[in-house]
């Protein structure tokens, strides 16, 4: 948590440029993921799950919440959904 808490005090200045960059980035690994799964034909649970999760993150960033938070919510979002892609890989 070291490392978060650092990354986030040297991130604060840069915070309108942090999210709209975890906006961009998160939303289109997001739809990749969701694309994944309606083409491996998997369970609308697997969907719920990578739509709950991206537009999670997308509400911490648009409701302007504090940079740590925003840090948090993109790697978890980021997290979920390469798992999600790994699932329909494999």
């Amino acid at each position: 948590m070291k490392i978060l808490d650092f990354t986030e005090q040297d991130l604060q200045t840069n915070h309108f440029g942090i999210i709209s960059f975890t906006l961009i980035v998160q939303s289109c690994i997001g739809s990749i993921a969701c694309a994944m799964l309606l083409a491996a034909h998997l369970s609308t649970f697997w969907l719920t799950t990578c739509i709950f999760a991206t537009m999670g993150a997308d509400v911490s960033v648009i409701s302007q919440a504090p940079t740590k938070w925003v840090i948090r919510a993109f790697v978890a979002c980021v997290l979920i959904n390469l798992l999600i892609m790994l699932l329909c890989v494999i």
